[in-house]
């Protein structure tokens, strides 16, 4: 595990810009086990928190060094190609949170759910059955050097796409990409 389970509280800092409800309620809608966990945004808990959870986007400014009492775990919700460098945490970090499989910590893109692989299986499944359309794709950074709007398009010569980029918060100037 990331963390020996304790009776004391854990204190998880989180910077403000994460959108995340303060205490333990979180955890215990998502059915999470260990009942004392506390989620923090209150700024003078920085320093004092037991894990500090942070993007790599964040407002957030790393001590230097790392306090040894913390666990630093860096949440990386965008492609590489849209990611700054991360030298600046280079022995810092103790763990990731990504949509990557390979994360320390996978999660859906954006929230913190229980997470189970799935085992292969032999049976094949009609994922299309009872579908409206064939490809949803749902995306952030709609206009990317990969050019991934120019990829829809030309998907869409041959099936129809919808393509949603619904960014957080909504600014109106990404209405250009619904």
């Amino acid at each position: 595990s990331l963390l020996q389970v304790r009776n004391s509280p854990v204190l998880i800092y989180q910077p403000d810009d994460s959108h995340t409800q303060h205490g333990s309620i979180i955890f215990h809608k998502k059915g999470c086990q260990i009942r004392n966990c506390l989620l923090t945004t209150i700024e003078g808990h920085k320093y004092t928190a037991d894990v500090v959870v942070f993007g790599e986007n964040s407002a957030w400014e790393p001590p230097s060094p790392r306090l040894s009492s913390q666990f630093w775990i860096i949440r990386l919700l965008e492609s590489p190609a849209n990611t700054n460098s991360l030298t600046v945490y280079d022995g810092k970090v103790n763990a990731t949170i990504s949509y990557r499989l390979d994360s320390d910590l996978p999660v859906a893109y954006g929230q913190y759910e229980s997470f189970v692989v799935p085992h292969t299986s032999s049976a094949k499944l009609n994922f299309a059955e009872g579908k409206a359309r064939m490809v949803c794709w749902i995306v952030s950074n709609c206009f990317t050097n990969n050019h991934r709007m120019a990829y829809a398009r030309r998907l869409a010569r041959y099936i129809q796409v919808r393509v949603d980029s619904i960014p957080f918060p909504i600014r109106a100037s990404y209405l250009h990409c619904l």
